[in-house]
């Protein structure tokens, strides 16, 4: 399994609407309580290196 589809799997556990874009970005998207309100986005990325190397660890 592609760390992309087990990423989306875990978004489809937490109910988010997955998704794919034209260049096969992965977006997740949780709806709020309240359909008025704005959009509040965060985003990261998806190593696809073991470790991702120095500067992609967390405990750098």
């Amino acid at each position: 399994m592609s760390a992309q589809q087990a990423m989306k799997a875990e978004m489809e556990k937490e109910n988010l609407i997955t998704y794919f874009d034209s260049v096969g970005i992965l977006f997740g998207r949780l709806e709020g309580t309240d359909s008025s309100g704005g959009i509040i986005r965060a985003g990261s990325h998806i190593d696809t290196v073991k470790d991702g190397g120095t500067l992609g660890r967390m405990d750098v």
